[in-house]
């Protein structure tokens, strides 16, 4: 069992921020070369305020912007292609569609049929509009509604 006395080097403001901000030492470095707990540590540079640096680990993860890929198409080189696979499931939608079939009664047909969505899951009506209104056989009204709103504002 260690026993800390008030002399141990981890207690002294000074002492962790050369270690830890000016010289870069990691916080189980500096546990370790005390003999105290990785925990001690970083409790001590909680206690004194000292901001906690990101890993190297962190560091070297490179965020990657996310970018929606709507369905019937697929990703490659950072160019959007159709994905025939799913362009095949588009087509039965307009199909579906144009027998004047709703939203609701299509995602429930593509249910049936076991057809995928872009994450595997089940369709919803939701997902039907935005395709529909994406192809340009529905409209969306509350867009369509700001546009025609825009149009007689007289800013």
């Amino acid at each position: 069992m260690i026993i800390f006395h008030s002399k141990t080097p981890a207690r002294s403001e000074s002492y962790l921020i050369q270690k830890y901000l000016k010289e870069g030492l990691s916080s189980p470095d500096i546990a370790h070369s005390l003999n105290v707990s990785k925990t001690f540590v970083l409790d001590q540079l909680r206690k004194f305020n000292i901001p906690r640096r990101t890993s190297k680990k962190e560091q070297l993860k490179v965020k990657m912007p996310t970018v929606s890929v709507p369905y019937g198409k697929k990703l490659i080189d950072g160019q959007l292609i159709d994905f025939i696979k799913e362009q095949k499931i588009i087509s039965k939608i307009k199909e579906l569609h144009s027998k004047e079939k709703n939203v609701t009664t299509i995602a429930n047909h593509l249910n049936v049929l076991s057809l995928p969505t872009k994450k595997g899951g089940k369709w919803y009506h939701p997902t039907i509009k935005r395709i529909l209104e994406r192809e340009g056989l529905i409209t969306n009204e509350l867009k369509q509604k700001k546009e025609e709103n825009g149009a007689h504002c007289s800013c």
